[in-house]
């Protein structure tokens, strides 16, 4: 004797039908036994599909029956010709009375799934097939080797059972579309750690530091694998055993802080929005640095700082978007500025090799013969008035405007050449008057 379901129970008290007497004791130790819920039953179909035949399906068929609840197909696999191990366990949740009078959509998950079977059987959804006047789960075998299989199906409902109902329909040619391989699914907020999960898949776990596991961990704990966790402080990403932590390897645009905030490196506290701290004996950072004035002033720099002295090299902005020139800062004192035309500002000495000035043109122009020399007398009285070199700037031009050295370079240039003109003519009138004083001595 022993302890048989519902459906099978049945059958031993089918019409034209005599049971035997180790069937009346199967009967016995049923009931004896019976602990099952009354509105619970399951029921078992096994088949098996044809060899070198793809494309096949079978329809688990419910009749047109009033059914509520949750009808669960389990499908398990053997080896035929081919191995189909595992098990796919999907759910549906049905509200539906006769004749398609679905009053509750259907929904479904898959609720366990695992084993070679995933690739070659495929559970369908719960439908009217209105051809036959039948609800119906179809089965598709998405393979062409024969394999075989069983079906559990139970229920679990408020009201009627239509498990003593079910079976199966004979094989026939249905191919799959779309989706042909299932994994296991939820379809509300997954939670470890909580029994209120907040996103698709909320972890949530004891604080943690890096160099433990973390609430996640990627890979085996002996080989590179990588963890993440949070504690009260801050939340971390980290590889462990040695190896590095590659983000985005193959190429693709990465973003950082989209929306703001700052981000550093070798520091736990970045004062911009890149902040880059060397991590050795001297206190020496680089930083990417944006101020907010606008008028006349520095707007982005790069500032590297040495102790507690700094150096700002960026852009100054005219106005709101243009450029006017690139300035250097010292502990926040501008020390030197390049315009965008070219010209260039220092405040204090500046020393170099050499200067090389192109643009100016020379002033050979004084040894022209048709050069208008200014008359001595004139040039007397001309600096006797001014107190300067004629096309010389005076001392109150040059401390209010500055000079151009390239064309003040030429002015005195200018003058060197007058001044030697005026030696020649000074070197002739000396020879004339020698010659006068020869003849009249001889």
């Amino acid at each position: 004797m022993s302890k048989k379901t519902v459906p099978q129970l049945k059958e031993y008290f089918k019409a034209a039908k005599r049971p035997t007497e180790g069937q009346f004791g199967d009967l016995l130790d049923s009931y004896v036994h019976y602990t099952k819920n009354l509105n619970n039953d399951f029921t078992d179909l096994n088949f098996s599909f044809p060899n070198n035949e793809s494309n096949k399906a079978i329809d688990v068929l419910f009749g047109n029956n009033f059914i509520n609840g949750f009808i669960t197909l389990e499908i398990v696999g053997s080896y035929a010709y081919q191995n189909s191990v595992g098990i796919i366990k999907k759910q549906f949740q049905i509200g539906a009375n006769p004749d398609n009078g679905v009053w509750y959509g259907t929904t479904s998950r898959i609720v366990e799934a695992e084993g070679s079977i995933l690739d070659n059987i495929y559970i369908g959804d719960f439908e009217w097939d209105p051809v036959i006047n039948q609800y119906k789960i179809t089965i598709f075998h998405t393979v062409s080797s024969g394999n075989p299989y069983n079906v559990k199906v139970s229920q679990q409902s408020v009201g009627e059972l239509v498990i003593d109902k079910v079976s199966l329909s004979g094989f026939y040619n249905r191919p799959i579309s779309g989706q042909g391989r299932h994994f296991v699914n939820y379809n509300q907020n997954v939670g470890i750690g909580t029994k209120v999960p907040e996103a698709r898949l909320h972890v949530n776990s004891a604080f943690s530091t890096p160099n433990q596991y973390g609430s996640l961990m990627l890979g085996d704990a002996t080989n590179p694998n990588l963890r993440m966790g949070s504690n009260a402080q801050y939340s971390w990403i980290q590889s462990h055993s040695g190896a590095p932590l590659q983000v985005n390897p193959i190429g693709n645009n990465t973003v950082f802080n989209r929306d703001g905030g700052n981000v550093g490196i070798g520091t736990d506290n970045p004062q911009s929005q890149l902040h880059l701290q060397f991590l050795n004996s001297e206190p020496k950072s680089i930083q990417f640095v944006q101020f907010t004035n606008y008028v006349d002033k520095m707007n982005a720099a790069i500032r590297y700082t040495w102790y507690n002295e700094y150096c700002d090299v960026g852009i100054v902005r005219g106005g709101s978007t243009d450029i006017s020139a690139y300035a250097i800062k010292f502990n926040g004192n501008e020390k030197a500025r390049f315009a965008a035309n070219g010209n260039a500002a220092f405040q204090g000495k500046v020393e170099a090799k050499d200067f090389v000035v192109s643009a100016s043109p020379t002033a050979d122009f004084v040894f022209a013969q048709d050069y208008n020399l200014r008359g001595i007398n004139d040039l007397e009285k001309f600096i006797s008035e001014k107190q300067h070199l004629p096309e010389i700037p005076s001392a109150k031009e040059m401390t209010e405007n500055g000079v151009t050295v390239g064309e003040f370079q030429i002015k005195l240039l200018q003058k060197i050449e007058e001044l030697t003109l005026y030696a020649i003519a000074q070197h002739k009138e000396l020879e004339q008057l020698k010659s006068k004083i020869n003849n009249t001595n001889a």
